[in-house]
């Protein structure tokens, strides 16, 4: 009976895991949409840190810090990174405090999943 226990709770988190990492992957294809919608592609690509870090760069120094960046996107905290260009970056951030709370929070997601 234990071990019955035991494989339908393996069973329900493997299942649980499943679907988190599938909304997950949702939610970062819509953060792409919003990163692209309000022209955040303009300077951060993918890749390069030419005119501003890129996505893997952002992802990397906010890893594990999903809350910082959320409050960074809502004017509240200052840049972990690159404080140089923040004056760049400044008008966007008036573009990202307007946008919805599950917007906002997909575009974290999607910088995060790099």
């Amino acid at each position: 009976m234990f071990k019955k226990s035991v494989n339908v709770l393996a069973l329900t988190l493997v299942g649980s895991l499943i679907f988190t990492s599938q909304l997950y992957a949702q939610d970062a294809k819509m953060g792409k949409k919003v990163f692209q919608r309000l022209g955040c592609s303009a300077c951060h690509s993918e890749g390069s840190s030419v005119v501003a870090p890129s996505v893997k760069e952002v992802s990397k120094a906010y890893a594990g810090k999903a809350k910082e960046l959320e409050e960074f996107f809502l004017g509240k905290q200052e840049p972990i990174m690159d404080k140089s260009r923040f004056g760049v970056m400044k008008p966007f951030i008036n573009l990202t405090k307007k946008i919805s709370p599950e917007e906002r929070q997909a575009l974290v997601k999607y910088l995060l999943s790099f």
